[in-house]
């Protein structure tokens, strides 16, 4: 049997240019039992980085196509930031644009889930489920900060981790920081 998960302590930071789109987002959320004093709002990347640091969200709904700070400019400045208070915070991002390519930069930038546009309660209430109950390990590697891409573990593979973390956690975190040219 599928648990239903509770809402109500759970906030949540809604990016979006159009006051339309955020209040049909924050209606959803109202909907599947999200308090109404846990929805924050953000009318572009810019001031989402302002709001993180203020609410400390416990999610963010992103949308895509924004000016002039577009979603995945503020997926990685979150993610790439290792100041940045929600750096492992979830982003479930909404765009009309459901292409394979966007997708895919979507999740190359640090997107935890992609919801496509028109948005249905139901497909929302699956990506909010998925980071709440499924969350993945969060990756720190020279080339990507973000979720871990792959879904599922592979339990018949028994051979070396590839990655740096896998041998030592704080390893991928002193390369990252190297390649940036910030002192470890």
């Amino acid at each position: 049997m599928r648990k239903i998960i509770d809402l109500r302590e759970i906030k949540f930071l809604v990016v979006d240019d159009s006051p339309f789109s955020r209040s049909i987002v924050k209606s959803i959320l109202r909907a599947l039992g999200a308090r109404a004093e846990n929805l924050h709002e953000a009318a572009d990347g810019g001031d989402a980085l302002e709001e993180l640091a203020v609410h400390k969200p416990d999610i963010a709904i992103v949308d895509y196509k924004m000016e002039p700070m577009d979603g995945i400019q503020l997926t990685k400045a979150i993610r790439r930031n290792a100041e940045s208070p929600a750096r492992t915070m979830p982003i479930i991002m909404l765009s009309a644009f459901t292409g394979a390519e966007l997708v895919a930069t979507a999740r190359d930038a640090g997107v935890t889930e992609y919801v496509s546009k028109p948005i249905s309660i139901e497909a929302l209430y699956l990506r909010i489920e998925e980071v709440v109950q499924r969350p993945r390990q969060f990756v720190i590697a020279p080339n990507f900060v973000g979720p871990d891409r792959r879904r599922r573990g592979d339990e018949l593979y028994a051979g070396p981790g590839r990655r740096a973390s896998d041998h030592d956690p704080g390893a991928a975190e002193e390369e990252l920081l190297a390649e940036e040219g910030q002192p470890a």
